[in-house]
């Protein structure tokens, strides 16, 4: 039985049984109507039934999605809920499991010892902290998030939010006495690996992504010490600029916009080439040597009682690997490398350790582009690595140095993935090496989501967005019609939140490209015609006014001017600002931003920046609302449509009218592509006035004469409209048109959407009785 059918629907299943049988063998007119009443609720329940199902499989879609799982989601696409297969069917030993991952997080190298480093043990001569208090600890909670996997005490995240007074006082006390003595609960020490298969051979362990599990309470902790590092660290701005690696108010966006304001500034304006090289690092983050982590930071001011909990929290660290399908854990290992997968720690604790190597690179002998006189040699995001020079020269000494630097802090360059690329025009082709390794000069890479190339065209990121998009678009279909219920409200939601967020990715950096919005805008509109099951033709204006939507190029306009409006107001010395200021100083012509004002009635750039955000999508929005209904009035593929439609906004229809072959028969109506002579003659060419009608009155078949006229359908015409007619009928043959399809009542939609469906099957049937007889003559 269907998933969705359960003891509910047994039991009412069971009492109409009964219901029935007692009215044949008690006939009565009371039993009749028991029979037809409970029928009903039947039948009702069946279909709230399979809604519910359907909503639930949309939910663990959106939350696939948000969770950024795309194994779960193409399981649940393509076979349903069966969940994520960690090891799979793989015959990994538990012993090669350990071996493994001792290689990665115990390596022999990271015992070495920093000279110089403390090994405080009395905590009492450390400064004195305040107490932790319920409030700061009901704060922490808040910021967990719900559906996480617990470590090895069980206890799940929404074991703590939805008990937050219960574990605030007890976990106050517990952090206080932490922080007081230094002593750390056992099981904070221990972390469970889960690997997850990525790809190649399923029996070698080098093909799984290790994903690490940690009590909750720990992550709790984790949290408390990060707010008072990153205290720190604000303080006396410690990290630098060039890093934007998990930092509050930075992104991978500000990177990209730094590193494409750099290329086009020496490319386009001084006409000249820009040398990069994108390094990629083996295990960055399970590499650190902590010893010389703790020794960093002893050299610098940072509280003492503060290194020493960080310290502490990562001594005798051990962990688990969770094998097999019934999910076993191997025997605990030491681990003394790296930072803990999972810590929250781990991202601030990564930056500090390779904070030196900007300072370490400024030494070296290399013209650098510059940012309103500001040297940039390196942009960095955590582990993600550019080098920029100006000369080929320059980069092979900043390579030279940054292989050194890697040597000396216990680092490995991945040489394979490394790149270098050439921007400019008619780029040069070297050979490339570092440590005896060659390494390759490519015209395209894909940095942080957004693919370069090296003449700054972005034709090659629009073709990888699109076939990315079209096989999720073709994926989230066929869930629509599998498993989706065809319910249109969470299809949308879908698309708008997850798969466009996906497309418009970057339209901060690329988004003055009319190519690549043109493409996307397709890939919306490819979306919205398989969704309400319009044929290929139906124009775009149309499909953005019924379903309430802005069109591509206003959101990726929206998205470039809201970006500009936040670097306008961040510090002076934030890379981003600097690239806006010689922005601002070299015209906004120069850079496309004048057409993009002009085209939303702005006169300069400060008429944008001086709305809020809320302001300033409302504004853009509109104007393109304006635009889009315009255009449904200058269309000829459906006449009728701009009179129904006057307003930006969804149709209500499309979420109201079910089932789904009622709401398509009602769009079809609204959009005039209804199955009729004159849509089949639009795609074959044939003279307005030879699309006649099957009814033999030689008449063109058009929604006037479907609806209102043709004998074919006058039984259900009679049956649906006409009632309506009776009461709602215009003065005119226009008003009467509106009243019918406006969707301005639910119950007249409903009315004429079952004319629609029967009509359909009547004319399905007479063209089937004609070819029968076209079958016969031809046999005569």
């Amino acid at each position: 039985m269907y998933g969705w059918f359960d003891a509910e629907c047994r039991a009412a299943k069971r009492e109409l049984a009964n219901k029935i049988r007692e009215s044949r063998q008690k006939p009565s007119s009371k039993n009749i109507e028991n029979v037809t009443k409970c029928r009903a609720k039947y039948k009702n329940l069946l279909k709230n039934k399979k809604d519910e199902h359907a909503k639930s499989k949309w939910q663990e879609l959106e939350q696939a999605l948000t969770e950024r799982k795309e194994d779960k989601f193409w399981e649940l696409v393509t076979r349903g809920i069966q969940g994520v297969r960690y090891t799979s069917e793989a015959s990994i030993t538990a012993s090669t499991w350990i071996k493994h991952f001792s290689s990665i997080f115990c390596p022999k190298t990271s015992t070495s010892e920093v000279a110089g480093l403390d090994n405080v043990n009395d905590f009492s001569t450390l400064p004195e902290w305040d107490a932790v208090s319920s409030g700061e600890v009901k704060s922490l909670i808040a910021s967990l998030k719900p559906k996480k996997a617990p470590g090895e005490d069980m206890l799940p995240p929404e074991l703590f939010k939805e008990n937050p007074e219960w574990w605030s006082p007890f976990l106050a006390s517990l952090f206080t006495s932490i922080n007081s003595s230094g002593q750390m609960p056992g099981g904070w020490k221990m972390s469970i690996i889960v690997p997850i298969y990525k790809k190649g051979g399923r029996n070698d362990p080098q093909n799984y992504r290790p994903i690490s599990l940690l009590n909750i309470t720990s992550k709790l902790y984790a949290q408390h010490l990060l707010q008072k590092l990153t205290e720190w660290l604000q303080e006396r701005q410690i990290v630098h600029e060039e890093q934007a690696g998990f930092r509050n108010g930075y992104s991978t966006i500000d990177q990209c916009f730094t590193l494409n304001h750099i290329i086009r500034k020496y490319t386009k304006q001084n006409n000249s080439h820009v040398f990069a090289a994108f390094i990629d690092l083996s295990a960055a983050f399970d590499s650190i040597n902590r010893n010389r982590l703790w020794g960093k930071l002893q050299n610098s001011d940072i509280d003492r009682r503060l290194l020493r909990l960080i310290q502490e929290l990562y001594t005798n660290t051990e962990m688990r690997v969770r094998v097999g399908r019934n999910g076993s854990l191997t025997e605990a290992f030491s681990t003394t490398s790296g930072v803990k997968q999972g810590c929250l720690l781990a991202p601030t604790l990564f930056n500090i350790y390779v904070n030196d190597l900007v300072p370490c690179l400024a030494k070296i002998d290399s013209p650098s582009p510059t940012i309103r006189n500001r040297n940039i040699f390196v942009l960095m995001y955590a582990d993600d690595v550019v080098l920029l020079s100006l000369s080929r020269l320059g980069l092979k000494n900043l390579l030279k140095a940054f292989s050194k630097y890697c040597q000396e802090e216990y680092l490995s360059i991945n040489y394979s993935k490394t790149k270098v690329m050439v921007f400019g025009r008619h780029c040069p082709r070297y050979k490339w090496t570092l440590d005896q390794h060659d390494i390759e000069q490519t015209h395209l890479f894909k940095y942080l989501g957004i693919v370069f190339s090296e003449s700054l065209s972005w034709k090659h990121h629009r073709d990888a967005v699109k076939l990315k998009a079209e096989k999720t678009i073709g994926a989230l279909m066929k869930f629509f019609y599998t498993q989706g219920g065809q319910l249109i409200e969470p299809a949308q939601k879908i698309f708008s939140n997850q798969v466009l967020a996906q497309i418009l990715y970057g339209a901060e950096i690329w988004g003055l490209d009319t190519n690549i919005c043109k493409t996307q805008e397709i890939l919306q509109n490819k979306f919205l015609r398989k969704l309400y099951s319009l044929p290929s033709g139906t124009p775009a204006a149309l499909l953005c006014t019924e379903s309430g939507w802005p069109t591509v190029k206003a959101k990726v306009d929206f998205a470039q001017l809201r970006y500009l409006k936040r670097i306008a107001t961040l510090h002076n010395d934030r890379l981003p600002a600097l690239c806006f200021e010689e922005m601002r100083i070299w015209q906004h012509k120069k850079f496309g931003l004048e057409n993009l004002l002009l085209n939303y009635n702005l006169p300069e750039l400060n008429s944008a920046l001086n709305m809020n955000k809320r302001q300033l999508r409302d504004w853009l929005f509109w104007i393109d609302s304006r635009r889009t209904l315009q255009s449904t009035r200058n269309s000829k593929f459906s006449p009728w449509f701009p009179f129904l439609k006057t307003e930006h906004f969804r149709a209500r229809y499309l979420i109201k009218l079910k089932p789904p072959s009622l709401r398509i028969a009602f769009t079809e109506l609204r959009f005039q592509v209804m199955p009729t002579a004159v849509l089949d003659g639009r795609y074959h060419n044939v003279p307005w006035e030879n699309r006649l009608c099957i009814c033999g009155q030689s008449q063109v078949e058009d929604i006037v004469h479907y609806m209102l006229v043709c004998p074919l359908y006058s039984a259900p015409r009679e049956r649906h409209l006409e009632p309506l007619l009776t009461h709602g009928k215009g003065n005119c043959l226009a008003e009467t048109m509106h009243f019918l399809l406006s969707d301005t009542n639910n119950y007249v939609t409903h009315k004429v959407a079952l004319f629609a469906l029967s009509a359909k099957k009547i004319r399905k049937i007479e063209l089937d009785k004609i070819a029968i007889n076209c079958r016969g003559d031809s046999k005569d």
